[in-house]
């Protein structure tokens, strides 16, 4: 059983290890395409495969911390092998936590250097928007390119057609931001769960250490107690012994008479 666990939090620990990397390779993969004056298929391409593999990367590691926290041992194993095995789980969801949360700053970071590419875009098409109107078009997912007051639509096809790919890209990093936060948010209760569980094994290795604590003062007691009456027995026998003795030689003196 604790084979089986060791190689569960092993399988973990690597799949946290290999969500790192990638993130790493995404934020190269932003920094690239964010500073081309010219759009790369082959980056973008990229982008997404390692997004998909991020949020598969997610989905496997917080299925297997569940699974990890459903088959805890049970109370019949030592309680000490019980909080190692609480406290294993709570440190890899903590550091998955953690990974989550860094790859959610990569992509809000990408996500507003990308609405700055995509204002400026509106712009040379002839929309002017402010930060609170682009906001509003991103949460309503209302299709910019294609509102009344964008005129010569021929003659702005290219720009036009920046402005969608900009416009699309931008809703796809607001979707992942979204399915983050959502796993954010129950792995966040899962932490918490898992402190309160520590906390009461805790509590009962505490209870059980001053049960043993009562256990050997009762010993001790009992001890002395008991080395108490040895004490008296001897006593009691040793004065026995003389009040014989005392009887044996009276009884000699007076035959001797």
């Amino acid at each position: 059983m604790e084979e089986k666990r060791r190689i569960l939090f092993a399988k973990i620990e690597q799949t946290i290890e290999e969500m790192e990397e990638c993130i790493s390779e995404v934020r190269k993969r932003h920094n690239k395409i964010l500073s081309s004056p010219f759009k790369d298929e082959e980056d973008l391409h990229e982008l997404d495969k390692l997004t998909a593999k991020i949020q598969s990367l997610s989905t496997n590691t917080w299925t297997l911390l569940k699974a990890a926290k459903q088959s805890r041992p049970k109370e019949s194993i030592k309680r000490s092998s019980i909080r190692m095995d609480n406290v294993q789980i709570s440190s890899l969801s903590q550091k998955f936590l953690d990974v989550l949360a860094d790859y959610s700053a990569a992509q809000s970071n990408y996500r507003e250097r990308k609405k700055k590419l995509l204002k400026k875009q509106l712009e040379i098409t002839g929309q002017k928007v402010d930060d609170d109107q682009l906001e509003s078009m991103l949460d309503e997912n209302r299709a910019v390119f294609t509102q009344d007051y964008i005129v010569e639509v021929e003659r702005a096809r290219d720009d036009l057609t920046d402005v969608k790919e900009r416009y699309t890209e931008v809703l796809k990093i607001e979707n992942s931001l979204r399915e983050l936060d959502d796993m954010l948010l129950s792995l966040s209760i899962l932490i918490n769960s898992q402190g309160e569980i520590i906390d009461s094994v805790e509590q009962h290795v505490f209870e059980a250490s001053e049960d043993i604590k009562d256990g050997h003062k009762e010993i001790a007691k009992a001890a002395r107690k008991q080395k108490s009456i040895r004490k008296k027995k001897v006593f009691f026998v040793i004065l026995l012994l003389v009040i014989v003795i005392c009887i044996v030689i009276t009884i000699i003196i007076i035959l001797r008479q």
